[in-house]
């Protein structure tokens, strides 16, 4: 028997030892794919309005909806020293066809700064029922460029079409404030700071001014990510090292004789270390296939439920971002080589004589 086919076979010999072997490494890799897919979203610099500053009502407990602060504050804040640009959005839903669809509300002067960008037909016109979708949304409902969409009782235009992978609608701000039936409010005002300027103090001499805002910076923001990010894939990795560790190490120690007596009759140090490393390899790698078929499916399922439709699985593969899974990839081997070091040295260590011995 070659050592390979060796190796593979002794990987899944121990039913019991296999499953939880598997399961214990499978769920931290879960973990890991759904934050990256979600991350991978929230930081596409690609679609990240171009602001230092956001600002957003004071909540009160208020189950009508979010927030909300007076658009009139917009042109006040443009007045403020240091300030360069200012844009108020408004984000809500619409129903069309028995689907929830996302809708961002704004002036279509500002969609640059909101990086919005239309790679087929145009963008809307602001005094127009006109709609901008991405092509995912136009996949969930089976819609094409200048097709028409019924929203409420009134029918939009499709006029354009963005790749932005949050998805979406886009239309003019006053279109969403009738949606929403709340004229001359918005749910989010984005801040654009001058070169040079101070980001925090400037900030602050806004809240000063104003009354019933709560107020980050995108620094804060970034510093909760990478808090985030330290909890949802570090801890993750730490987890699945410490189990694999675990199991590899009871592993080893449950197949004492066999070591030995593979050592008996001829296996070198080498080849026994080889054997241990391949083995947490080969159950990691399954652990990642596991992880990420369920990561899919769970992720599919949850598209279905929010947009309330008939998702084509295929178009739902081609919306998934390679770069996550590549990257988990290559976190799934650092934790096997690093949580079969310590087994594996072991295992190559043991004296075919002591390791005979053992009941």
């Amino acid at each position: 028997m070659s050592f390979s086919k060796f190796v593979f076979k002794s990987s899944f010999r121990k039913r019991s030892r296999t499953i939880f072997t598997l399961i214990g490494i499978t769920i931290p890799i879960i973990v890991i794919l759904f934050f990256g897919m979600s991350m991978a979203l929230m930081n596409d610099t690609n679609y990240k309005p171009d602001s230092d500053i956001h600002i957003m009502g004071v909540f009160k407990g208020n189950i009508g909806g979010p927030p909300l602060v007076d658009d009139e504050m917009v042109n006040e804040l443009k007045d403020e020293n240091g300030v360069e640009n200012v844009v108020g959005v408004y984000s809500t839903a619409f129903i069309s066809d028995n689907i929830s669809i996302p809708v961002l509300g704004l002036n279509s002067s500002d969609s640059d700064f909101m990086k919005i960008k239309v790679f087929d037909g145009r963008m809307f016109n602001d005094n127009e029922k006109e709609l901008v979708l991405s092509k995912k949304e136009l996949k969930i409902l089976d819609k094409s460029l200048n097709d028409s969409l019924l929203v409420g009782n009134e029918t939009y235009n499709i006029v354009g079409i963005t790749d932005n992978p949050n998805g979406g609608a886009y239309t003019s701000l006053k279109n969403v404030q009738n949606i929403s039936s709340n004229d001359k409010k918005l749910n989010q005002i984005n801040v654009k700071v001058k070169s040079g300027e101070n980001v925090t103090k400037i900030g602050e001499e806004i809240q000063n001014k104003h009354d019933n805002i709560t107020l980050y910076s995108e620094e804060g923001v970034n510093n909760l990510t990478n808090m985030i990010f330290i909890i949802f894939r570090v801890v993750p990795m730490i987890i699945a090292i410490i189990l694999t560790l675990v199991f590899m190490m009871k592993s080893v120690n449950d197949r004492k004789r066999e070591i030995g007596l593979l050592k008996a009759i001829g296996w070198k140090t080498r080849r026994v270390f080889m054997l241990i490393i391949s083995e947490t390899l080969i159950l990691s790698i399954c652990s990642f296939i596991i992880g990420s078929l369920i990561t899919i499916l769970g992720e599919f399922l949850i598209e279905i439920y929010i947009s309330h439709s008939k998702l084509n699985f295929i178009s739902f593969l081609e919306s998934l971002d390679l770069n996550t899974f590549l990257t988990t990839f290559g976190i799934v081997l650092i934790v096997a080589l690093l949580a079969g070091l310590l087994p594996a040295i072991r295992a190559s260590r043991l004296s075919p004589t002591e390791a005979l011995r053992e009941e």
